[in-house]
């Protein structure tokens, strides 16, 4: 959750954020390991290797700015 806090902190709907919490509690271990692209070909730089799914993830919902 730690990993989140700032995305969580500029939430003002409590129910939407409640339930971005729960959401985020139910997460597989792998999510915080994986890349977010094997490949490498369709994703930045920042997210791929060990632990890159979990840094994309927030930039996906900050308006596509990377």
């Amino acid at each position: 959750m730690e990993i989140f806090e700032k995305e969580l902190s500029q939430m003002t709907d409590s129910k939407a954020k409640e339930f971005t919490k729960q959401c985020l509690e139910k997460l597989p271990e792998y999510f915080f390991e994986v890349p977010a692209s094997t490949t490498g070909k369709s994703r930045p730089e920042f997210s791929l290797g060990e632990g890159g799914l979990v840094r994309h993830t927030p930039m996906v919902g900050s308006k596509g700015q990377w």
